[in-house]
């Protein structure tokens, strides 16, 4: 009997010296401001193929590109600008994106340096291929009926912002200029606008490419789209969060 009170009186001793230490622990963070460390947490890159893509081509303007197998732009006097949108809704609310990056397949290597875009509106993709169109996005409208702010989706008022989410160049070794799968990396800005889709997914109208420097011989940059039936990536956005 002696022995069982004295094994439990210990164990009671421990408990206490235990809770004790822990209240220790717990004021001393506290004045010093500081948090008990927690754990870190490995960071996820989500791989988002594209939901919808299509291409606005100034030379047949009521056409509609969305169901074809590649997507084009051009630096030409006749312009070409693309469109992409992702579906962003595996992602947690609430995560934080570290990085951010597109990856395409390119059939067509170019030496013009494009920009990219937000885009300030939604549009409709379509799904003709080189046909004209009442319900689709062509170089005239983002819907076959409405027109854009400016032809070409051009507007930086109502139809894209003017911040370019990349930093890449053009020349004979620019990011352009590669063919194969090409993975261009998003700069501040574009890390911002994807965690602004994010943080309230109704504010997500997709992204534009568009050349935004002197016009001249047309020089194509072209990819696989989501329709190609080559097996090739289509327009891919990877989100590190």
């Amino acid at each position: 009997m002696d022995r069982k009170r004295k094994i439990t009186n210990s164990h009671n001793h421990t408990r206490a010296n235990f809770f004790q230490v822990l209240f220790v622990l717990i004021f001393t963070f506290s004045m010093l401001g500081m948090q008990p460390i927690k754990p870190v947490q490995a960071a996820t890159t989500a791989n988002l193929p594209s939901a919808g893509e299509t291409y606005l081509r100034q030379g047949y303007p009521t056409r509609n590109y969305g169901g074809s197998v590649t997507v084009s732009v051009s630096n030409g006097t006749n312009k070409q600008n693309s469109l992409y949108k992702w579906d962003l809704s595996t992602i947690p609310a609430g995560s934080t994106v570290t990085s951010a990056s597109i990856t395409f397949y390119v059939t067509d290597a170019s030496t013009a340096d494009y920009s990219l875009f937000a885009m300030r509106r939604a549009w409709v993709e379509g799904t003709s291929n080189d046909t004209d169109s009442s319900t689709s996005a062509n170089f005239n409208t983002y819907d076959g009926i409405n027109a854009w702010g400016t032809a070409g989706a051009m507007s930086t008022t109502l139809d894209r912002y003017n911040t370019d989410l990349w930093d890449a160049t053009g020349g004979s070794g620019g990011t352009f200029s590669a063919s194969g799968n090409v993975t261009i990396p998003l700069n501040v800005s574009g890390v911002s606008v994807i965690q602004g889709w994010i943080n309230s997914p109704s504010s997500n109208f997709g992204l534009t490419m568009q050349f935004t420097g002197t016009t001249g011989t047309a020089d194509y940059w072209i990819v696989a789209s989501k329709e190609n039936t080559s097996g090739y990536t289509s327009p891919t956005l990877n989100v590190t969060y």
